[in-house]
């Protein structure tokens, strides 16, 4: 059982080359998400062309910022912030409607 003390974070959230919660999010034109600093790193640095999950041709110019998801995970941190101030945890958040 977890800590009531732990956050989940939504795997939506989760940068699938970091493995962490993004930061700057962005997309390619099939709707793949990357943290920018990750992807550059495996296209720019390391000298690779595709897309490291389809493994199709993939260049920095092919990605725009996922403006979207960075608002969510932005509000998101915002919740769990207030929450983390209020004493609360993710159980008790559910209580309220956003």
């Amino acid at each position: 059982m977890p800590n009531s003390n732990s956050t989940v974070v939504p795997p939506e959230f989760i940068c699938p080359l970091t493995l962490e919660v993004f930061v700057d999010p962005i997309m390619t034109r099939s709707g793949l998400t990357f943290e920018r600093h990750a992807i550059l790193e495996w296209l720019l640095n390391e000298g690779n062309a595709t897309c490291p999950i389809t493994r199709t041709p993939l260049f920095p110019s092919m990605m725009v910022p996922n403006a979207a998801l960075r608002l969510r995970i932005e509000n998101w941190r915002h919740t769990m912030m207030m929450m983390k101030d209020w004493g609360t945890t993710e159980q008790d958040s559910m209580l309220f409607c956003f």
